[in-house]
């Protein structure tokens, strides 16, 4: 019986990853290929500089060797750079591109040969399969595990991301893998299984190495490694709780440790990044600057897809006008004076680190603690109506987790997911495509919603919780 079990587990996992194959392929080829655009342009930069001179930098790309830096994480940069490699067709589209970018009359034929937009593909591919372990790891029956691949598919981000070159593409096909590995990691029946606790460090460091913002993630997840095994039904924390955040730690440290060491040797800096964390905190402290009159409207105008248009008819567009992400005059970071400027009027000609804008951000710690609220409701919604909904059926769908024994797994996913919402709304600008990972709670939201209808009717008597074999 445990042989047909594990056989029919194996035959669902290619059946989904071939659906996954289908659903990707169809909605890339719906689309047309698209121009980059302005972040597309800093990490193609790195990646050009790269091929073109062999030097890791993000100074303007001509004919002179640039000097090195690390204000980009890597993985994104280096995987342009592969395809910039072997793909010699690439280069002159993304050069003409790169000469006309603020010449709208300029015509740049926009062709992605098979190649590159196969490369994509997989990634997106492995992401959208990716949704379908998730779920199997995270207890849920065949129903719905297909339910998670069918929301997440439906959301059409794998996709959609697949058709740019950001750090999202490889970080939407590590996520779904990094909360499989996080709930095999802190289950307390796995003992002396070293395989997902090292899994779970090389994830996070292949996260950190794409977006830097996920260095913290890992930090708060190593130290807490030893709690959640308690709190999914440890006896006790213990020494292996202890050991297990170890292992996380080492196997995390090993993977970032090379790019860090560049950086000390290159750039005299033993860190992931140089200057990114600076950046990313003056364009949120741009938007202390709304009034509580703004404050108030953004609730609405940042509700998903409808908001905007629904805050404009109850105030009128001048009353929302800076809370545009696309607005000339608005908060939003692309619209406002340069960092350079921000510094100046702050801090002057102090060095413009860390330290220094700390009391920027603690003489008006409320306002900061305020906006960081409406900011983490904007960023909430990566998945427009899908996320929507869940978050008003999450109660329903909690319940019913209770219920089954998926709850405390389910928690410490959505945990992890839900602190980098936070993190993202105090010191960035926590726009959604930040927050991506709240596609998977939404799918899971929804697959325990459809696995209580099929038990309600009769399709499933079982109770939800089957043989976990992802």
């Amino acid at each position: 019986m445990i042989r047909s079990i594990a056989a029919r587990a194996v035959n669902s996992a290619w059946l989904a990853l071939l659906a996954a194959t289908l659903v990707v392929g169809f909605q890339m080829a719906s689309k047309p290929p698209r121009p980059i655009y302005a972040d597309e342009l800093q990490y193609l930069t790195v990646s050009r500089n790269l091929t073109l001179h062999g030097v890791f930098s993000d100074e303007t790309v001509t004919d002179q060797v640039p000097g090195p830096s690390a204000f980009f994480a890597p993985v994104a940069p280096w995987l342009y750079a592969a395809l910039l490699k072997v793909d010699t067709s690439l280069e002159p589209t993304l050069a003409c591109q790169f000469r006309h970018f603020r010449d709208p009359r300029a015509h740049c034929e926009i062709r992605y040969s098979l190649l590159t937009r196969g490369v994509m593909a997989i990634l997106a591919i492995l992401g959208l399969w990716g949704s379908w372990v998730l779920a199997r790891s995270s207890g849920f029956a065949q129903i719905g595990a297909w339910t998670v691949l069918a929301v997440v598919a439906a959301s059409g981000v794998h996709a959609n991301f697949a058709r740019h070159f950001l750090t999202e593409s490889p970080l939407l096909a590590i996520f779904p893998f990094f909360l499989a590995l996080l709930l095999r990691a802190t289950d307390p029946s796995v003992q002396r299984n070293l395989g997902p606790l090292a899994g779970l460090g090389l994830a996070m460091g292949l996260l950190a190495l794409t977006r830097p913002s996920y260095v913290y993630q890992a930090y708060a997840v190593i130290m807490a490694v030893p709690l959640l095994r308690y709190y999914r039904g440890a006896v006790a924390i213990g020494p292996f709780g202890i050991g297990a955040a170890l292992v996380v730690a080492a196997s995390y440290s090993l993977c970032v440790l090379p790019w860090m060491l560049r950086n000390w040797f290159a750039l005299g800096e033993f860190a992931l990044t140089v200057g990114y964390d600076v950046d990313i905190l003056v364009q949120r402290l741009l938007y202390n600057q709304m009034s509580w009159a703004e404050w108030w409207r953004a609730w609405i105008y940042w509700l998903p897809d409808f908001g905007d248009n629904l805050a404009i008819s109850l105030f009128g567009e001048d009353a929302v006008r800076k809370l545009s992400l696309v607005e000339p005059t608005g908060y939003h970071y692309a619209g406002n004076p340069p960092v350079a400027d921000f510094l100046q009027t702050h801090i002057g000609n102090r060095p413009g680190t860390l330290g220094n804008l700390l009391p920027v951000l603690l003489a008006d710690w409320p306002k900061h603690v305020a906006v960081t609220f409406v900011m983490a409701w904007q960023g909430l919604w990566a998945g427009k109506y899908i996320t929507f909904v869940a978050v008003l059926l999450a109660p329903l769908a909690l319940r019913r987790m209770a219920a089954t024994g998926q709850l405390r797994g389910f928690l410490v996913i959505a945990g992890v997911v839900l602190m980098m919402v936070g993190f993202y709304a105090f010191v960035s600008v926590s726009i959604p495509r930040y927050n991506l990972p709240m596609i998977w709670i939404s799918a899971l939201i929804a697959a325990a919603l459809a696995e209580a209808v099929t038990h309600r009717f009769g399709g499933d008597r079982t109770g939800g919780v089957v043989e976990q074999t992802a």
